[in-house]
């Protein structure tokens, strides 16, 4: 194996295309491990069985392409990339569930925000696909301006489209990783030279709730979320949900140990909403969380749920619906109160919800 980067350019109407290869030995990587890496020949590809991270920290670039090639070693795994990293623990990330061949859930976008994985809450970026784990697979991502655009083995058509990417991010460097050990070959990325500009293609729900308070976050073993709290003595601070009404907490708090999945201590905060009626009236409230919620209304205790993954069983995914849960409020006239005790330990910490 040479420790050498080929570089090809393409040329079309608008840009011009870089296209390098990196070699899995080149010096260039830098990788994080969960366990040794090793380098050998795999059906004929030179290639890295990686349990961790490989990152190219001095290609640093927004708009492109990504590519390698990817086989399961053991029944359950996961094999992805990442791009516009700013550190190793906020990116953008695509991966494949390499277990999963056939699923509605085989792939799936994934922003990660503060060292967190974010799946639960996007359950609407995941899509079936059918491979075979025991041999080569060929992945190609192409990320413009907010969109996302996966192809797999060679199809004409994506087999991923997302349409407005959860981070902002101008630029940052890439790479690719496991979760549980897989191997990699035929690392390849595409710089391009003119830049797509953000858009947002959403629209909100007249009825969701668009901003949340939010407190500082807490271990639950030093918060008692079954009692209410003292809410002038928390210090909060007002964060905007997305289109959808999800407000995504993992982007705004950072968990007091992160990045160890469901070895993670249960972390909570408390998320506030407040509005005015004009006269007192029943209002239905729709909501859901991750993982788990404690709901408050002016101060009284109306609904504690759990949505963690496998909660409810061991297919249970803890997805985020807004419609998920249901109360009927008896507003006061003037200020009211929403308050929840969120509480998380892995796979994506959010509430969403709208008032009817």
């Amino acid at each position: 194996m040479k420790n050498t980067i080929i570089i090809f350019l393409f040329f079309n109407a608008f840009q011009v295309f870089a296209q390098v290869q990196v070699p899995i030995v080149s010096k260039e990587w830098s990788f994080v491990e969960r366990e040794p890496r090793r380098f050998e020949n795999k059906l004929g590809n030179e290639a890295v069985y990686l349990n961790g991270q490989a990152s190219l920290e001095n290609v640093k670039f927004q708009d492109g392409i990504i590519e390698f090639d990817f086989m399961a070693e053991k029944p359950r795994a996961f094999a992805g990339l990442y791009f516009r990293a700013q550190d190793r623990g906020n990116h953008e990330t695509f991966y494949v569930r390499l277990h999963k061949s056939g699923f509605p859930d085989a792939i799936q976008y994934n922003p990660e925000f503060n060292g967190e994985s974010n799946w639960q809450l996007y359950r609407e970026h995941q899509a079936v696909i059918n491979f075979n784990p025991k041999e080569w697979n060929h992945i190609k991502v192409e990320f413009r301006g907010s969109e996302l655009k996966a192809f797999l083995n060679g199809m004409p058509e994506p087999i991923l489209h997302v349409a407005n990417l959860r981070r902002k991010d101008k630029k940052g460097f890439i790479g690719f990783y496991s979760f549980l050990g897989a191997y990699f070959s035929n690392f390849k990325y595409t710089q391009f030279s003119e830049t797509t500009p953000f858009n947002q293609h959403e629209k909100y729900d007249p009825d969701v709730v668009r901003e949340w308070e939010l407190s500082k976050t807490y271990e639950i073993s030093k918060m008692d979320v079954n009692q209410y709290p003292k809410t002038k003595k928390l210090e909060w601070k007002i964060y905007s949900a997305e289109p959808s009404g999800l407000l995504n907490i993992n982007k705004h708090r950072r968990k007091t140990s992160s990045g160890n999945f469901e070895e993670n201590p249960v972390n909570v905060v408390w998320a506030r909403y407040k509005f005015r009626s004009s006269e007192p009236a029943v209002k239905k409230l729709s909501f859901d969380f991750s993982d788990d919620a404690v709901v408050y209304f002016n101060g009284a205790k109306l609904f504690q749920g759990k949505n963690s993954f496998r909660a409810k069983g061991p297919t249970f995914r803890g997805d985020m619906l807004i419609d998920g849960n249901t109360l009927f409020l008896n507003t006061k006239k003037g200020e009211n109160e929403i308050l929840v005790a969120v509480s998380d330990k892995a796979n994506g910490w959010g509430i969403m919800a709208k008032i009817e």
